[in-house]
């Protein structure tokens, strides 16, 4: 996915902004499927914003996968790399990057590493939120790997 797009509400006072997102965990695939959400959520904007369907990076978008089968997370995006923990069968983790069938994921308690993507299927697309900071923690593994 190149990119994805999200509501937003856009609050300025003065010369100062400030962006909320009234759904962070909702994600469209096109322009034109955020804007047809446009109308159900104005009613709940305060007044003096602005509401928008901002395009969003893909480095900013993490999709939702749930386990098919209890999936070893690796410190690195290889076999013979140690494991960290077992994701149970039927666990979601969200998975912020992927590569050679090796997804970069977080778990539900924090944990990151990798997962080979056949052993889980992607069920949602959704933006990053600030808190979401796994891709650069996965970068700096798969970093060490290659050494």
């Amino acid at each position: 996915m190149l990119e994805a797009f999200v509501i937003a509400f856009i609050h300025c006072a003065g010369q100062r902004c400030a962006i909320s997102y009234p759904r962070p965990d909702v994600a469209y695939g096109s322009y034109s499927d955020c804007a047809a959400q446009l109308p159900p959520v104005r009613a709940g904007a305060h007044a003096g914003a602005e509401i928008a369907c901002i395009a969003v990076p893909d480095r900013y978008v993490a999709d939702e996968w749930l386990a098919l089968e209890p999936t070893n997370l690796r410190s690195a995006p290889v076999a013979g790399a140690e494991v960290i923990e077992t994701i149970k069968r039927g666990a979601t983790f969200r998975a912020y990057a992927e590569e050679h069938k090796w997804l970069c994921v977080e778990t539900a308690d924090g944990a990151t590493g990798f997962v080979w993507s056949d052993r889980a299927k992607k069920i949602h697309t959704g933006p990053m939120t600030p808190e979401m900071k796994a891709l650069h923690r996965c970068a700096g593994a798969k970093d060490e790997a290659a050494r």
